[in-house]
């Protein structure tokens, strides 16, 4: 800092000098359970407010700074200190990022675009081709997901999947229905 709170500066006065803006620290609150299992991220997905393609990094490019000894009494968090290596313009000091932490391991199922996945008040539903322009609702689970990718229980190998459009197949559905008893508008 080269001035002092409250100080009367002229235009074009340098405030303050950044020394380093690389790499960018991420502080990410997360459920205890999950916390210990965070040793050596093998990658690194953001998304950023108003961006639909999450920023990738991959190994090399993350590392563990620190773990939290204990969980925050208010929050029921324990929090992560990732670092990133990154001179990416999106990735502003302060912001408020979506995180996900990639492990190493793996899970075998089936795997299908987030974009098909249809929140139907709380319950992740997906919508299945039976035949020609008629669809069937069905009930997923999400086991894990990873960038614009999820792993789902409730579907078997080689079903026709809706991956774009799946809200407005609910609507339509919806209104195909009428109005329900008892609590009409």
């Amino acid at each position: 800092m080269l001035v002092t709170p409250g100080q009367m500066v002229a235009s074009g006065t340098a405030l303050a000098r950044l020394v380093k803006a690389e790499p960018v620290w991420v502080k990410v609150a997360l459920r205890p359970e999950a916390a210990v299992r965070v040793t050596e991220p093998t990658g690194l997905y953001l998304r950023t407010s108003g961006s639909e393609e999450p920023l990738s990094f991959s190994a090399s490019e993350v590392r563990l700074i620190s773990l939290s000894p204990g969980v925050d009494s208010t929050t029921g968090t324990v929090g992560v200190l990732l670092e990133v290596q990154s001179s990416v313009d999106d990735l502003r000091l302060w912001s408020a990022v979506e995180v996900e932490i990639l492990l190493a391991g793996s899970r075998q199922g089936i795997v299908i675009p987030l974009s098909a996945i249809v929140d139907d008040s709380g319950i992740s539903v997906v919508y299945v081709q039976s035949s020609g322009e008629s669809f069937l609702r069905k009930q997923v689970q999400v086991v894990a997901r990873q960038g614009f990718s999820a792993l789902v229980k409730g579907l078997a190998p080689g079903e026709r999947l809706v991956t774009r459009g799946g809200n407005s197949i609910r609507r339509a559905t919806l209104v195909a229905a009428g109005p329900g008893e008892g609590h009409v508008h």
